[in-house]
């Protein structure tokens, strides 16, 4: 029997400056369209994760800083499946500001190194590999051609 997969879309949603809790915001004046606001603008988990680290390193004067960004981006993208890992190594190689190429060759690289990535087994080995971006017109035209169950690439 094969076993339940189960997935969850985390959002996270960041009180503004000098609030506590949700009580002082909504309590406040103009207090609910302050927490629609916030609601609305709620980043994916991964995404803020991202943002958050990137606040805390220097990714111009420090290789340090780069190299241990994108050990964290692997260690956190290990269960990732491919189109998820292609959004958030997009999203990354954006804060960084590299291209996505140079930042899947890094994350291979450790995963090589860590032995988590064999160049000679690369089908039983996780490799993170850089997808051609759709336009949003190819996105509308597969959602419009495919049936319930086939897999495309966003």
């Amino acid at each position: 029997m094969k076993p339940l997969e189960h997935s969850a879309r985390i959002k996270i949603a960041v009180f503004p400056p000098g609030v506590k809790d949700a009580d002082q915001l909504l309590n406040s004046p103009g207090g609910d369209a302050a927490w629609e606001k916030m609601i609305r603008e709620a980043k994916d988990a991964k995404v803020w994760l991202i943002d958050d680290m990137a606040t805390k390193m220097d990714f111009q004067n420090n290789p340090h800083d780069r190299h241990d960004m994108v050990q964290w981006f692997v260690d956190i993208m290990a269960d990732e499946d491919d189109d998820k890992l292609g959004f958030y190594l997009h999203h990354l190689s954006d804060v960084m500001g590299i291209h996505e190429e140079v930042l899947a060759a890094s994350c291979n690289d450790i995963l090589e190194a860590e032995g988590r990535l064999r160049p000679d087994d690369a089908d039983t080995q996780r490799e993170i590999v850089v997808k051609k971006r759709r336009t949003n017109k190819e996105k509308r035209a597969a959602r419009n051609t495919r049936s319930p169950g086939d897999g495309f690439q966003v």
